[in-house]
């Protein structure tokens, strides 16, 4: 239901006794998880308020709702999970890649300019092969995007 973005029938499973929103899915997904890595914004609050999801789980791979969320360019989700609940904006996935140094390699200007607002945010976090967020938006010339992170 989370992962589809059936709103209504999250909110019925979540109001049923013995309902383990922690349980996962193939590859460790969580509903939390789905909803994020799919766009559903409504489902992904609903989660949020009403229950004790793990905001920081993750997937097989390493990545966190947070991280799909990014990924995926659901900016309205990335901000319920840094606001809502405090999402963990330095966590690692597989290959060592961060909120800020995905967005960064793939720039994403306006997340990566959300991201720099979060306190603690690691700037110069390095990815499994010791390559920055700057390294990346240098390479791929992401001129807009390096100027923010030297801001």
């Amino acid at each position: 239901a989370a992962r589809k973005g059936y709103e209504i029938v999250v909110r019925l499973l979540l109001n049923k006794e013995n309902i383990d929103i922690s349980s996962t899915y193939h590859y460790n997904h969580t509903p939390l998880l789905l909803a994020a890595r799919n766009g559903h914004a409504a489902v992904v609050k609903l989660l949020l308020d009403f229950t004790s999801a793990d905001i920081n789980a993750m997937d097989k791979s390493g990545r966190t709702p947070l991280l799909w969320a990014i990924k995926n360019g659901y900016r309205d989700i990335m901000k319920l999970l840094l606001d809502k609940k405090g999402a963990d904006i330095n966590a690692e996935n597989a290959f060592q890649q961060t909120p800020l140094l995905w967005a960064a390699r793939n720039g994403n200007e306006g997340i990566v300019e959300l991201l720099l607002t979060v306190p603690d945010v690691n700037v110069n976090t390095k990815d499994k092969d010791g390559l920055t967020p700057l390294w990346w938006a240098v390479k791929k010339v992401y001129n807009a995007v390096v100027q923010l992170l030297l801001a």
